[in-house]
This record gives structure tokens, sequence and C-alpha cells, in this order.
């Protein structure tokens, strides 16, 4: 049976191949209606000085500011404002 592939579909394809390969991650993919949550429940981040591992666990609104709350690896959650994801790498 063919499946044709919707914009979406190719985006979500694009996304999971070139991983590895994104220099800056952003909270979102696109554009108006179109825009996406690209970081989700799970997603391993790297915090590249220190080398410490943040599971993403959701992302949060305070007073307008957006935030990923995450978990390391000794069970303390921790929130990384939407402004400063640029500096972790993901994994």
């Amino acid at each position: 049976m063919r499946k044709t592939f919707s914009q979406n579909d190719i985006k979500k394809i694009v996304e999971e191949v070139s991983q590895n390969q994104v220099a800056e991650i952003k909270l979102f993919s696109g554009d108006g209606d179109d825009k996406k949550v690209v970081i989700s429940p799970g997603f391993k981040l790297q915090e590249p000085d220190s080398g410490l591992v943040y599971t993403v666990l959701s992302i949060v609104k305070i007073d307008g500011d957006l935030y990923v709350k995450c978990q390391r690896g000794d069970g303390t959650i921790v929130r990384i404002p939407e402004k400063d994801l640029k500096s972790y790498k993901r994994l």
C-alpha cells in the first residue's frame, strides 16, 4: 500500500534523520499555524561545560516565559529558560 506524505510528515522525517546535525536547539519548528513543539518528554540535553545530562519532563510557561523542565541523573529537577537552550547539546 502506498502512502502520500504530507508536509508535516516530511518535516518529522527530516527532524529524525538530522537530529544529531542540529547546530542550535529550539523549542519550536515552523511559523504561525504550523508552529510545533520539537522538544518532548524523554528528550536528552547535555550542558557542554559541566557535561551534565538532563531528561526533559515538560515545557512550562511562567509569567509569559517558556522553560524546559528537566531532571538530572541524580533526580534534581531544574528549569532551563528557552533563551539558554542554544548552549545545550542534543543527545
